[in-house]
């Protein structure tokens, strides 16, 4: 039987978003085009002649070199980026058995999208940039950084909560601007944007507002009631600081760096050789940890490279999906033992914030005792070594597949990352080239700069970024204004960050206003007096239970980090323990969170079900809390008396 046609008017007014009369008209002037088997339908370098529409059959899409890239079948299309760039062609399109497609000449084609502005914007977002929907998953989890506008959120709050909400929050704001006292607040309106920030917090799971509104209260309560006065001063001289224009500097810089790599092929980029050269499971599990460090620069990156280049290996050892799945949770506990990282960035930003002065050395002191990160990346080798003991899930897995079943959980198929797009796939030095100039460059310079040795991320950075240009335009990557267009996309997704960071300064500004110290001085005489070393080990507690909370490591962190640089100094402890502690809280909450983006992000770029694979990594992260809790314990007394 006739298996019907898939291009047909229907699909293209979906296509094109036209009426169905319209769609008919365009339809007819299609040209359709049968080819053979080991047919070209497009080459490499040729002219566009238009974009074609695959009615019947499957197609091998290859690079420049002939190798096979990505294969398409019937209802995908492919050929408008050459049309609308007016550049050659930069695949070889080769039938694979009989091929039916529909080819739109390059002059309709154009002729269709200039007449729809709403779908030219939609179509160009997506040709010119030439992610695949891996790419783009990395890009919008990266605009939403890590949860900061929300965590678990009330999805649709009805009229009379927001009135409730809102209108409780005003009146408080104007109770505090009538009777707070214009010097001197005292403890008890100290403890009002504390408490107002945890009950906010509580009630919205809005992370951003709440620090916000609570800002704009602290600054009231220490100017006053001058609500705006005192908040806009803050800001104003937060942004003088030279660390916070320094800090915001590498926040963009490392924004820009992240998309272009993407942008390059850089998830991709390391496929071949990992396939050429790993041949066992064991080997691709190890060799997934060795990825996420290698793309150190972002946890989103790093951990969808690692996927895409060696599930395919761990598939064909017959490792269940739900072990790389697993190993990739670990991502974020990698980047964070990496000062280069935007991980490592934004806290060692907040750190400087916080202490008023440069806070590099301390984040690196600290590092040793983020023992969450240290026992989450020991947990990940011993998982990738089969030396990890293995809970009830992993066994089934492991069960199933012995027994001749699918390599994924039940379910898992939808969501898989299909490859729908045309997947860009990079060189290996597009990718490696720029991390390693980042990396040399920052220790020559700050090493130079200051007689010891020490990183200058900002020229590690920027100097990486004109590699990049030479490069990639050298190679015809990217036209000057498409790289300029990466990077300055890569910036906009560091907004969010900068901004928590200027939220930090002025909250960190406000407790030093309101005597924070001195007053937790006078009600805690206890833990001041006889017990200082309890404070790493409840600074874990307090803020990993604060991060599940928010759903938000990196709104804990504009919190947390003032608050512990304030009581390590009240107490005596030592800081970078102080530190440590809050750093792997952050961590701590956000694998123990269930409703993290970035455990669905994991799970589904190696192919598995993010219920189940949330459900693992939950369990051995409560064992790993654990440990961390008794550890601390240990470490305070060391810091306390060391």
């Amino acid at each position: 039987m006739k298996r019907p046609n898939i291009i047909t008017p229907e699909h293209i007014a979906e296509f094109f978003k036209l009426p169905q009369a319209e769609a008919e008209r365009v339809w007819g002037e299609l040209e359709r085009l049968e080819y053979r088997n080991g047919e070209d339908i497009v080459r490499f370098g040729d002219a566009a002649d238009g974009m074609y529409f695959l009615d019947d059959g499957t197609v091998d899409v290859l690079d420049r070199d002939g190798n096979p890239v990505n294969e398409m079948h019937e209802g995908q299309y492919f050929g408008e980026y050459a049309v609308i760039s007016e550049e050659p062609r930069l695949t070889t399109v080769r039938a694979r058995g009989k091929v039916i497609a529909y080819r739109m000449s390059s002059a309709a084609f154009l002729g269709e999208i200039s007449r729809r502005p709403t779908f030219v914007g939609y179509l160009l977002k997506q040709v010119y940039s030439q992610l695949s929907m891996k790419h783009s998953k990395l890009l919008e989890i990266a605009r939403e950084r890590r949860g900061i506008l929300h965590g678990q959120v009330r999805k649709d709050m009805s009229r009379r909560e927001l009135a409730v909400t809102y209108g409780i929050t005003a009146l408080l704001f104007l109770f505090t601007g009538l009777f707070v006292p214009k010097a001197d607040p005292g403890p008890f309106w100290l403890l009002v944007p504390l408490l107002f920030l945890v009950i906010f917090t509580l009630w919205t799971r809005r992370t951003l507002e709440a620090l916000v509104l609570t800002v704009m209260l602290a600054s009231g309560v220490a100017n006053g009631g001058n609500f705006l006065q005192g908040f806009t001063d803050a800001l104003a001289e937060g942004i003088a600081v030279p660390d916070t224009a320094s800090t915001i500097v590498i926040m963009c810089l490392i924004g820009a760096v992240t998309t272009l790599l993407s942008a390059a092929g850089g998830i991709s980029a390391l496929r071949r050789p990992a396939e050429a050269r790993i041949k066992t499971g064991r080997g691709a599990l190890f060799s997934m940890i060795g990825i996420m460090a290698v793309i150190f620069i972002d946890d989103c990156l790093n951990v969808l490279s690692a996927a895409f280049c060696l599930v395919g290996i761990t598939d064909r050892n017959r490792v269940p999906r739900e072990v790389p799945a697993f190993i990739g949770s670990f991502s974020t506990s990698i980047c964070a033992l990496i000062p280069l990282s935007v991980w490592g960035a934004y806290v060692s930003g907040t750190v400087s914030l916080s202490l008023g002065r440069q806070g590099g050395d301390f984040f690196l002191k600290a590092l040793p005792w983020n023992l969450a990160a240290l026992l989450g990346v020991g947990t990940a080798l011993l998982a990738a070594a089969g030396l990890l003991p293995r809970i009830r899930l992993l066994r089934d897995a492991e069960r199933r597949v012995r027994e001749g079943g699918e390599l994924w959980p039940k379910g898992a198929e939808k969501y898989f990352l299909a490859n729908d797009d045309k997947e860009i796939y990079g060189h290996p030095g597009n990718l490696l080239m720029p991390l390693a100039v980042t990396v040399t460059i920052s220790a020559l310079a700050g090493t130079m700069r200051t007689g010891a040795f020490a990183l200058d991320a900002a020229a590690g950075l920027t100097a990486a970024l004109l590699f990049m240009f030479v490069s990639y335009v050298g190679q015809r990557l990217m036209t000057p204004e498409r790289f300029l267009d990466c990077a300055v996309e890569g910036m906009q997704s560091t907004v969010l960050p900068i901004l928590l960071l200027l939220l930090t300064l002025c909250f960190s500004t406000c407790l030093e206003q309101l005597h924070f110290t001195q007053y937790v001085e006078r009600i805690i005489p206890m833990l001041s007096s006889h017990h200082p070393q309890y404070l790493p080990m409840l600074l874990y507690i307090i803020f990993t239970g604060f991060t599940l909370l928010l759903g938000s490591s990196w709104g804990m962190y504009g919190i947390g980090i003032p608050v512990a640089c304030q009581l390590a100094r009240l107490f005596g402890v030592d800081l970078p323990v102080c530190l440590g502690a809050v750093f792997a809280a952050g961590i701590t909450g956000d694998n123990l969170c269930p409703y993290i983006q970035e455990g669905a992000m994991v799970a589904s770029a190696v192919g598995c079900d993010p219920k189940v694979n949330r459900d693992i990594r939950v369990r051995y992260w409560a064992v790993i809390a654990v440990l961390c809790t008794v550890l601390y314990f240990f470490a305070g007394r060391f810091a306390a008396y060391g």
